[in-house]
């Protein structure tokens, strides 16, 4: 980097792939360690995506740049998905592919959820209804949606206060609804469920996502 020249170390921590700083020079001349930048560079696969995690601070002045992301391959295999890859790889929100306030519920989730932590799973799909069959949920009248994170699984209203958690700030700031009693949340969510079809209409088909989406979805 024109007169700045770095030695950097590559370190296997668990499955993350990390970059260390080890010398930094100027116009040749070593710097000392107190005054080289410290450097945080993590890069690992998550859900099928190679994702990055970078952090540069500066001694006495702290945290100077912090990005991270997901690269999406224009080509992707074919891969086959086991209930325990799903599990593993964080949370997965089960919905309704037909249904119009469903699908606007992904769309939400999808846009605020940068790092791409939430996957989504339609109902309808042959993994969906795998995993339906397991939870013991029925496979046509979908009454409920669902999310699945790690071992627990979340209905309702806490389906959607579970997947707030992943979302950055302000939107996090809508768990708070947890307040309120679970009763009440999934009663006013059943009455909505019960009547989206004639509130909000339905598909023809099951939600198609672009192929910038499709790596979200399983």
């Amino acid at each position: 980097m024109g007169p700045i020249a770095a030695t950097m170390r590559l370190v296997l921590d668990g499955k993350v792939l990390r970059l260390e700083t080890r010398r930094l020079t100027l116009f040749g001349i070593p710097l000392p360690l107190a005054l080289i930048p410290q450097i945080d560079a993590a890069e690992f696969v998550r859900a099928g995506l190679f994702r990055f995690d970078v952090r540069v601070s500066l001694p006495f002045i702290g945290l100077l740049i912090h990005y991270r992301g997901f690269l999406i391959p224009l080509v992707k295999a074919t891969e086959s998905v086991t209930h325990q890859h799903v599990v593993a790889e964080g949370p997965v929100m089960m919905f309704d592919g037909v249904c119009n306030l469903c699908c606007a519920g992904v769309r939400f989730f999808m846009a605020r959820d940068k790092p791409g932590l939430i996957r989504f799973c339609p109902m309808q799909s042959e993994t969906g209804q795998s995993m339906l069959r397991e939870l013991g949920l029925p496979l046509e009248d979908y009454e409920t949606f669902a999310v699945r994170d790690g071992n627990a699984v979340f209905y309702r209203s806490d389906a959607y206060l579970q997947l707030l958690r992943y979302l950055p700030y302000p939107w996090r700031l809508l768990g708070a609804m947890r307040i309120v009693p679970r009763a009440v949340r999934d009663w006013l969510y059943d009455r909505i469920a019960q009547n989206r079809y004639r509130l909000f209409g339905r598909r023809d088909r099951c939600i198609v996502p672009t192929p910038a989406q499709r790596a979200r979805f399983i």
